[in-house]
């Protein structure tokens, strides 16, 4: 029996975290013995939970946001405020100054945690170890990818959940450790083919290492069945037009867009409503959304919170909207098609090329409320589209986005890499 050791740097339970845990279940656990390197506390609580029946270890490992995100994240918040730091960025020299100052912080602060992570991976002893990146560069996932091999491990993947960043300007401080932590890989998997073009362009990886494995939705969103959850227990009428949004709540997936597409909507949509899940990750955003979705009479727009039943929720709705200004590949779209459901999606790549540029949905540039409200009014007004849509979407997921797909895919490559010759770094 091989050991097969997952490194999760997410943080919170989102995408890479459900396809991971699906992952999981899809292994026989005769072949392999699985150990989760994750973070503790509540965030990872559904996944502890949801793996609990069957033989998985887990191991802890600290993996909160760096000195250097906090502090870019701080900055971010000076300039949106105009507060009265924002003039320093005209001082020249100032912005330089600072971005290199922020980037030796953040070497430090990585050079801190090599050894929690060095420690726990030699503590799993990995035959294969998994790498899955919800954040790149900024994530101890990187620690993990330059870290494996030193910790015993005899072949390293690594997944990219997210669309990766451009390398942090200087480069000569972070570009070097960031290309260094793509080339221990003996495979790197993308989500969608946008993600490949950029590591190979930004970041220089080699294009012969990278492929190509898409989301996919698990078996029983296609099961024709009615939701197994009553709209009166979400606080819903069987007569409204439900609208369903699932993502983590923060700034990439456009949530406060939607709402704003919503309210614009409420006076001319009297059966309009919508259901938005999916836990909190930027609280000050949070609490932004739910001003604006109280500030609706009667509140018909509700956010429900990190919900296990997601799926179930959406299956009971009308309409499935997709907000996001980015995505690596995005689970809840794709579920949310292999139910039939007529979706809403932004136009970017990923989106587009799940819905076959627009045959199976409506698209909208990402950002624009306008355009949003314009395809929800759509639906709410052509059943005949609806059923369009949602059955194309159906269609096009059973051909090109199943969750055993994925599976199959990622169990056939852990028997490659494993039978492969030993890696020879990249020049």
């Amino acid at each position: 029996m091989r050991r097969l050791v997952y490194y999760l740097d997410a943080v919170g339970y989102g995408g890479a975290v459900r396809y991971v845990e699906r992952l999981v279940r899809g292994i026989d656990p005769a072949e392999f013995a699985v150990t989760m390197v994750c973070p503790s506390g509540d965030a990872f609580g559904p996944l502890r939970d949801a793996l609990a029946e069957l033989p998985v270890r887990f191991v802890d490992v600290a993996t909160e946001p760096s000195l250097k995100q906090a502090t870019y994240a701080a900055g971010t918040g000076l300039r949106r405020r105009a507060g009265p730091l924002a003039g320093l960025a005209r001082v020249p020299g100032a912005r330089l100054l600072a971005k290199t100052a922020l980037g030796l912080v953040g070497v430090a602060e990585e050079s801190r945690r090599q050894g929690d992570v060095r420690a726990r991976l030699r503590e799993c002893r990995p035959d294969v170890l998994h790498v899955n990146l919800d954040r790149f560069p900024d994530a101890t996932g990187k620690l993990a990818l330059l870290l494996g091999r030193e910790a015993g491990a005899a072949r390293v993947v690594a997944t990219l959940h997210c669309q990766p960043q451009p390398p942090v300007s200087p480069r000569f401080i972070h570009h070097f450790y960031d290309r260094q932590a793509l080339r221990a890989a003996d495979r790197l998997v993308v989500v969608s083919a946008g993600q490949g073009r950029k590591l190979e362009s930004w970041y220089g990886a080699d294009a012969s290492r990278i492929q190509e494995i898409p989301n996919g939705a698990p078996a029983d969103c296609f099961a024709e069945r009615p939701s197994r959850l009553d709209r009166a227990a979400l606080g819903f009428a069987p007569a409204d037009v439900l609208v369903a949004h699932v993502g983590s709540v923060y700034r990439q997936r456009g949530q406060l867009v939607l709402a704003e597409a919503l309210a614009s909507l409420h006076a001319s949509c009297p059966r309009l409503r919508a259901a938005l899940v999916g836990g909190v990750m930027d609280p000050e955003y949070a609490a932004k959304l739910d001003e604006r979705l109280a500030g609706v009479p009667t509140q018909p727009f509700r956010r429900l919170g990190h919900r296990p039943d997601a799926v179930e929720i959406v299956r009971a709705a009308d309409i499935a909207v997709v907000s996001s200004f980015e995505e690596g590949h995005s689970l809840a779209l794709l579920e949310a098609m292999a139910l039939g459901k007529p979706i809403v999606a932004t136009s970017i790549e990923s989106n587009a090329a799940s819905l076959g540029n627009g045959e199976a949905g409506l698209l909208v540039p990402p950002g624009d409320s306008a355009a949003l409200a314009a395809a929800i009014r759509a639906l709410y007004d052509d059943a005949g589209l609806c059923a369009r849509l949602g059955a194309a979407a159906r269609v096009r997921a059973a051909r090109l986005y199943t969750e055993e797909r994925a599976i199959q895919a990622t169990l056939a490559l852990y028997q490659s890499v494993s039978s492969d010759p030993p890696l020879v770094p990249a020049a």
